[in-house]
Order: structure tokens, then C-alpha cells, then sequence
């Protein structure tokens, strides 16, 4: 019988918000799978061994290289689910490791659909989004009432216009365009109501009330949250 991949959400970087669930199916399975950096270190294997202790797992290092070709992200893609099918074929029930939550902007994505393709059991593990994690460490609520929220990657062409719109606006992966989203934010009036998160979950973690007191370079792990009513 073939192993059935689960891919689970391990959230921002807290170990105490990882699911139950999640917790369940890590103690379950036998390979665990992750991306990892150029450097060889993966964030979301560290935050799942700081819950379920690896033992004996296999670990299984996928790679994904940061670049806009398609070909080129394809084929990690491609790569990746070969990787994972062999263990699943060998009849072993493997945990594919994601940060945050599998549904939202998450390369785990590409690799669940071509696993599934080759006709493999596949489950998902819903894990905590960075921007939840980010409000509740800002004490900030992102909707309320009938307020819209809008959930953006910091890269969006058409960022200038979405700002614009009514409701919250969540920022993802900022880190790396900072100074233009500062000068966008601030152009809209917004840079002295944004808050933002670095690191959100994670010993690193740092808070700003105010992107207007952001330095401009920063790390990757950025969130950005623009509250509703403001601009």
C-alpha cells in the first residue's frame, strides 16, 4: 500500500501554535520533509523538532531556489514530488513541513497538486497564518464588523492601487522591498498607521507601532498589517 503525504502548517514560529493535529500526524510519520535555505538550515523542520522530537525520522531536504523563472521553479517543484512519491510508494507516510498554513502563498502547494496527480493519498493540516500571529502580538484585531481584509504579497504590481482599497491590508514577505513600500505607504498617507512584525513567533521577533520607525533593511520574515479607517 502506498504512504499518504500529509502536508502540514507549522505556523509563523512558535512551537506552541502548532495544532494538536499537527502535532498527531508528526508523531506519525516516519520522513519528514522540508525546505531548506542555501545555508542547508530549514525554519519549519527547527520549529516541528522544538514540539515532536525527530528520533530516528528520515528527513527529506527539499530545495527551492528564490527566483521568478517559472521554468526554474517548476522543475524544484518536479523534483520535490519525485522525492516525496518515492517514499510514499515505498509504503511510508511522509510529513511535508510549510510555514504558516498550506493554503496561503505556500510552495507546499505546488508540490501537494503534482503528488496528487500521480494518484497519492494526500491530507492537509491547517497551521496558524504569520499575519493571526502578527495581530495578536500587535493587540490589534484586523477586521471587524463588515470590514473587508486584504491579503497581499509585498510584490503585488498593483500594490499603489490595492492600498487604496477599503479594509485591513496585510503585507506579506516585506522585508526585501522595504524602502519602496515605505515610500508607497507613505504617499498614501498609511506609513504612520502601518504596524509590522519581524520574525513574528520566533526568538528574533521584533514590533513596530509605526512603519515610519522601520529601518530600511530588514529581514525577509516582514509582515506589514495596515489597519482599516486609516489614509
Amino acid at each position: 500500500m502506498n504512504g499518504t503525504l500529509f502536508c502540514i502548517g507549522v505556523g509563523p514560529g512558535d512551537p506552541e501554535l502548532l495544532t494538536r493535529k499537527a502535532v498527531r500526524l508528526l508523531e506519525r510519520c516516519p520522513v519528514w520533509a522540508a525546505p531548506k535555505t542555501s545555508g542547508g538550515r530549514s525554519v519549519a523542520l527547527s520549529i516541528a523538532a522544538q514540539a515532536v522530537n525527530p528520533g530516528a525520522r528520515r528527513m527529506l531536504p527539499l530545495s527551492f531556489p528564490m527566483t521568478r523563472d517559472p521554468e526554474k521553479q517548476d522543475e524544484s517543484y518536479r523534483r520535490a514530488a519525485e522525492a516525496l512519491c518515492a517514499c510514499l510508494a515505498g509504503g511510508q507516510d511522509a510529513a511535508l513541513l510549510t510555514l504558516g498554513d498550506v493554503s496561503i502563498y505556500s510552495t507546499a502547494g505546488h508540490v501537494l497538486a503534482r503528488v496528487e496527480q500521480r494518484g497519492f493519498p494526500v491530507e492537509i493540516c491547517a497551521g496558524v497564518p504569520s499575519f493571526s500571529a502578527a495581530a495578536a502580538a500587535l493587540h490589534l484585531p484586523l477586521t471587524q464588523r463588515r470590514e473587508p481584509l486584504l491579503v497581499l504579497p509585498a510584490d503585488h504590481p498593483d500594490l499603489a492601487a490595492l492600498l487604496r482599497f477599503p479594509g485591513t491590508k496585510v503585507l506579506l514577505k516585506a522585508g526585501s522591498r522595504l524602502p519602496e513600500l515605505k515610500a508607497l505607504l507613505k504617499e498614501a498617507g498609511l506609513l504612520e498607521k502601518t504596524r509590522a512584525v519581524l520574525d513574528c513567533g520566533m526568538p528574533t521577533q521584533r514590533l513596530w507601532h509605526s512603519a515610519a520607525d522601520l529601518p530600511d533593511a530588514l529581514g525577509y520574515f516582514l509582515t506589514l498589517i495596515v489597519p482599516e479607517g486609516q489614509g
